[in-house]
């Protein structure tokens, strides 16, 4: 008789543990049964994989995921996945939250880590206001699983990742700094104004009528000189001065100067963040989560020791002394393309960041607040040697760009992306010279073009027909 569970035969084993078609054991159990041992892995492994191919198609069938192979350029249909797909090289990865969080991010993390290689995972990270009403608050235990697919995403070599939005149940906790304003330590003592009370104030005022009926005589002359009682020869009756006043009731004044200082919120770490050897080739950061107390020390240590070539910062929720706090400890030697989003960040601060990054090709400063006057510093080197495209507002370009010798090799310079809207007040003949615009030379431009339609007074269908016209050329 057998010693022990493990001697069993494998058919043995598995009709105890009840894994079979209808078996009680939810994925969760089988996952720790696999990670118990290397035969019951063995065991077990492919059946896991089933299991979470099934629900990669039903998350297909749901549009919450899209994949893209290397050498398509379309995202896969239901039919398509296979279990093929585990191993094989793959393009993208788009995946869109779900109520069930923690199971999905449990698939995408086996597809992921079994991969051959991921060139770029998008992960939108939040619920519609329809599905937390009906499907209510996503699972706590949604934060664990997503840390084991950031690490598993941090540690693929040559993969970009990008990250958008936050669930509202892993909101709360605060970002990396506190800030307290206290009042300054030195503070200026000024003495007290003297009051000074003069005891003929009659006098004065009638030293004020005289004065006024003095300009204004010539333009009144039927008004004789009234009668002012002047102001006597002798010497002036000398002035009383307050008597000092106490000590304890000396109204000084205190002048102080209120300085805010910043304390770390970050002791507290994420337990299941787990990151050794990353690898990430690029990151995009539209979400909070990144820059969250218990994830800063982390998401620093990715920033500064992984082979970045492209960085993106974009709504973080990070506040303007945030970044001056965040920004010097960033140092990526091989970044070359840097983006800034919808971000306050004070130009000292980022003048300072992208001097410590000569190697700098591509600089997007379109949607970002221009915080502090933009100026460059004179220097005998240049800024950003390396810089060949710069994208940006125009409080940006106009300053950024006054001396050539800043940029060597610059050879593209963008304002940002425009769009070309017509107003249009009368919509008659409208619809016809879009519809028929496709037998015209300009069809391809008319295609492109945004028509809005201005509401006119008593109409109430003209924005709704601006759409529809628009709709119908682009299908054109």
């Amino acid at each position: 008789m057998p010693s022990s569970f493990l001697h069993l035969p494998n058919e043995l084993i598995l009709e105890i543990l009840g894994y079979h078609e209808g078996s009680p054991l939810e994925d969760d159990t089988i996952q720790n049964l696999a990670l118990s041992c290397r035969r019951l892995f063995a065991l077990l492994i492919s059946t896991i994989l089933q299991r979470q191919l099934n629900h990669l198609r039903n998350l297909t069938r749901n549009n919450k995921i899209e994949i893209v192979k290397t050498e398509q350029f379309y995202s896969l249909r239901l039919e398509q996945l296979d279990m093929d797909i585990y191993g094989s090289s793959l393009n993208s990865i788009s995946y869109n939250i779900t109520h069930t969080v923690a199971k999905d991010l449990r698939c995408l993390h086996g597809l992921i880590a079994r991969a051959s290689q991921v060139r770029h995972v998008s992960l939108t990270l939040e619920m519609s206001m329809y599905e937390q009403t009906i499907l209510g608050p996503i699972p706590e235990g949604g934060m664990e699983v997503f840390s084991s697919l950031f690490n598993v995403c941090v540690e693929k070599e040559g993969l970009s990742l990008s990250v958008n939005g936050e669930p509202a149940v892993w909101d709360g906790e605060g970002g990396p700094f506190k800030y307290e304003v206290t009042t300054s330590p030195q503070s200026t003592i000024a003495p007290p104004v003297s009051r000074r009370r003069n005891i003929r104030r009659r006098t004065e005022k009638t030293d004020y009528f005289k004065r006024f009926w003095e300009l204004f005589s010539p333009i009144f002359p039927n008004f004789g000189t009234p009668k002012i009682a002047e102001r006597s020869e002798g010497p002036e009756e000398p002035t009383k001065e307050e008597p000092p006043q106490s000590s304890k009731t000396a109204p000084f004044v205190f002048i102080s100067s209120p300085y805010i200082t910043s304390v770390a919120n970050y002791e507290t770490t994420n337990p299941f963040l787990k990151v050794h050897d990353p690898k990430l080739s690029g990151i995009e950061i539209n979400s909070r989560i990144f820059f969250r107390s218990s994830w800063y020390t982390t998401t620093r240590k990715v920033l500064n020791t992984a082979p970045i070539t492209q960085l993106s910062f974009g709504n973080t929720g990070l506040t303007l002394y945030d970044w001056a706090q965040i920004l010097p400890f960033i140092t990526i030697p091989s970044l070359t393309e840097f983006t800034i989003g919808e971000s306050g960040i004070a130009f000292p601060d980022l003048f300072t960041f992208l001097q410590r990054h000569p190697s700098i090709t591509k600089l997007v400063l379109s949607n970002s607040f221009c915080i502090g006057r933009v100026e460059l510093p004179a220097s005998s080197t240049p800024f950003l040697p390396c810089l060949t495209k710069l994208v940006g507002a125009a409080e940006y370009l106009a300053p950024l760009l006054q001396d050539k010798d800043d940029y060597p090799v610059l050879e593209s310079v963008s304002p940002g992306p425009q769009e070309l809207c017509l107003h249009f007040r009368y919509k008659e003949g409208l619809e016809e010279w879009l519809t028929t615009s496709g037998l015209e030379p300009f069809d391809e431009a008319v295609r492109n073009l945004k028509c809005l339609v201005a509401q006119c007074p008593g109409e109430t269908d003209g924005v709704d027909h601006a759409a529809s016209l628009c709709g119908g050329s682009e299908a054109k």
